[in-house]
Order: C-alpha cells, then sequence, then structure tokens
C-alpha cells in the first residue's frame, strides 16, 4: 500500500480525487487546468525533469510567447534553485505551485490552490 508524506485532502479537482502531495500532482493538476487560469496559457510545449520543468505558450494578444515554468509542491522548494549558481542565469519565468510558503520568491508564483478557489464551477469536478 502507498504511503503518503502529508494525509491528503479529499478534493474533487476534476482530473484528482485529493489535493497534490507532491510535485508531481502539481504538474498533473496544472496541465489540466491551465488554460482555465487567468494567465492565457494555451499549450505545453514540453515537460522534463531538468530546470526549468516545463515550457508553455502564452497568448497575448495575436502573439504567442514562452514561458518556462518551475513546479514545485511549496514554492519554498524553489529556494534550491535561487541559491544554485548554475540556475541564476536560466530563465524561469513562473513557479508553479500547491502551496505559496515563500512570499520573497524572485519569480512569479501561482499557487494552484488560490487560484482553483477562484475556477470553483468552471472546470469538471470542481
Amino acid at each position: 500500500m502507498a504511503q503518503f508524506q502529508t494525509a491528503p485532502s479529499t478534493m474533487d479537482l476534476g482530473i484528482l480525487n485529493y489535493a497534490p502531495t507532491s510535485e508531481q500532482g502539481v504538474v498533473v493538476l496544472f496541465a489540466h487546468c491551465m488554460q482555465q487560469l487567468p494567465y492565457n496559457f494555451i499549450k505545453m510545449e514540453f515537460v522534463r525533469s531538468g530546470f526549468p520543468d516545463a515550457c508553455v505558450l502564452q497568448k497575448n494578444g495575436k502573439t504567442f510567447s514562452r514561458k518556462y515554468v518551475e513546479f514545485e509542491f511549496k514554492s519554498s522548494g524553489f529556494r534550491t534553485h535561487e541559491r544554485n549558481a548554475k540556475h541564476r542565469d536560466i530563465r524561469c519565468d513562473y513557479v508553479v505551485c500547491w502551496e505559496n510558503d515563500h512570499p520573497a520568491c524572485q519569480v512569479p508564483v501561482i499557487e494552484l490552490r488560490k487560484e482553483l478557489k477562484t475556477l470553483a464551477g468552471k472546470l469538471s469536478g470542481l
């Protein structure tokens, strides 16, 4: 039987029955709801295990731009990238997390827990 690091909160999030308990859950949830978020994301170009984790296309009027995303369960996990000299020169446009516990983050944070409260009813199962 699988062991959870944190007891998950029962939530019907459309694609998940429970609130995320890891970075992987954040990735799944973001992929499911990114087009409904107020950031005009339209498609993922890639997801990988390297830094940054993903590239998404963002619509800006009639043009599109690439935005690089790092996924974390808690935004404080991004501190390891802020401290890593090799990562300082690599572009990262957003941190996407379940819980924003790093208010001084140098990159804009998208806290899915908060965003989904705003989206309640717009996504299947919320």
